[in-house]
C-alpha cells in the first residue's frame, strides 16, 4: 500500500514537472534554446564548448599561486577556462546577474566531482565563501560564492562556515590593472578569530583573473592563523594572456 502510494505520488510529481517546463520552459543560458526537463543550464550543444581546465589543471595552479604569493595556499581547483563571449560567461553572468543561485550549486557539485576524481578531502575541516559587501549581497539576494560553496559542500560533505567578510564597498575589478585590483581590495576584510581553531580550510570564488581578492583574503587569514593550510575552489580562471 505504502509502495504503491510512493509510486504514484512520484509520477503525479513528475507530472506536475512536466506542466509547468510546458509554461515556463527552461532555457539555456548561453543560446536561449529551450531545454529538456533533464536539463538544468545548458544544453548538450553548448555544454560541449566549455573549456573545460582539466587538462590544464597544473599550469593554472602554477600561474595562479604565484599571483597570490602565499606559502599558505597550497592548492588550486577550477571547473573551466573563462572566455568573454564564451558559455563560460554566459554561465557567470547567469549566476551573479541574472538572478540564478542555483546555477552556482549546480556547476558547484559539478567541481566537486571533479576535484574528488584526484584528491582526497581528509585534509580540509571546512569550506568560506568568498565574501561580498552586504549592500551588494542584498540587490542581488545572495553571494555567488556561497552558492558554490552549496554544491562542493553537497558532495564533499564539508560545513560551510562564514568567517570572513567585506566590510566597505569597492568598484568592480573587471576593468581594473592588476595593480590597481591590489589596490582596491587591500584592508577590506575581516577574519574571524575563530579561523584559530582549523588546521586546514578551503576558500570558494567564483573566477580568479589575476588573484588579487583571494592574495587579499590569504593575507587576513594567516594574520589571525599563522600555520593554516588554504585550498582554493574556483568555478573559472582567466584565460593565459
Amino acid at each position: 500500500m505504502e509502495t504503491r502510494f510512493h509510486r504514484h505520488s512520484g509520477k503525479g510529481l513528475k507530472r506536475i514537472n512536466s506542466f509547468f517546463h510546458l509554461i515556463f520552459p527552461n532555457c539555456c543560458v548561453h543560446c536561449g534554446n529551450e531545454l529538456p526537463v533533464i536539463r538544468e543550464t545548458l544544453c548538450f550543444g553548448c555544454e560541449s564548448k566549455i573549456n573545460w581546465s582539466e587538462y590544464q589543471d597544473n599550469e593554472i595552479e602554477n600561474r595562479v599561486l604565484q599571483g597570490i604569493n602565499d606559502v599558505h595556499a597550497v592548492s588550486i581547483h577550477t571547473l573551466f577556462v573563462f572566455e568573454k563571449e564564451g558559455v563560460e560567461q554566459s554561465i557567470i553572468h547567469q549566476l551573479k546577474y541574472r538572478n540564478s543561485a542555483q546555477t552556482g550549486v549546480i556547476f558547484g557539485r559539478k567541481l566537486a566531482l571533479k576535484f574528488l576524481k584526484r584528491n582526497e578531502i581528509k585534509h580540509i575541516e571546512c569550506i568560506i565563501p568568498v565574501p561580498v559587501f552586504h549592500r551588494k549581497k542584498f540587490d542581488r539576494g545572495y553571494n555567488q560564492a556561497e552558492q558554490i560553496s552549496k554544491g562542493l559542500a553537497s558532495v564533499l560533505t564539508i560545513p560551510v562556515i562564514r568567517m570572513v567578510s567585506k566590510t566597505k564597498h569597492t568598484v568592480s575589478q573587471t576593468k581594473l590593472t592588476r595593480e590597481e585590483r591590489l589596490s582596491n581590495v587591500d584592508k577590506t576584510f575581516w577574519v574571524s578569530q575563530e579561523l584559530l581553531k582549523f588546521k586546514s580550510i578551503a576558500l570558494v570564488d567564483d573566477v580568479i583573473t589575476t588573484g588579487a581578492t583571494l592574495k587579499a583574503i590569504c593575507k587576513e587569514i594567516t594574520s589571525v592563523n599563522e600555520s593554516i593550510r588554504i585550498t582554493i575552489f574556483s568555478l573559472g580562471v582567466a584565460k593565459f594572456q
